[in-house]
């Protein structure tokens, strides 16, 4: 996966476009498996600006970099702060467990 060109939620809470369009998909997704609260066992997605804000306070509190780190989620779902992080270069790998079909 490339890395995203375009900062990801500057200050003003904005997000890049190509973050805005895979969150997008990642919607789409979550609807076509019947989203929302508990249906296939999707709840809780976490908006792109509070994935930014988690990934920046891993970096602060870890030393979290992109060339060395490994970010996991267990109750990983549809993965979204996972591929967040990929895509905006924080991390060089992810690993996701998710025990419900999805």
């Amino acid at each position: 996966m490339s890395r995203l060109s375009t900062p990801v939620c500057p200050a003003n809470g904005g997000e890049s476009t190509e973050l805005s369009q895979l969150y997008r998909l990642m919607n789409g997704l979550e609807n076509c498996l019947g989203g929302g609260e508990g249906c296939v066992g999707l709840y809780g997605s976490i908006s792109p600006r509070n994935t930014e804000l988690m990934l920046r306070s891993l970096e602060k509190l870890t030393g979290m970099s992109g060339s060395e780190s490994v970010l996991m989620d267990v109750g990983s779902g549809l993965c979204r702060p996972l591929i967040h992080a990929l895509a905006t270069g924080r991390v060089a790998a992810c690993r996701g467990v998710e025990g419900d079909r999805v």
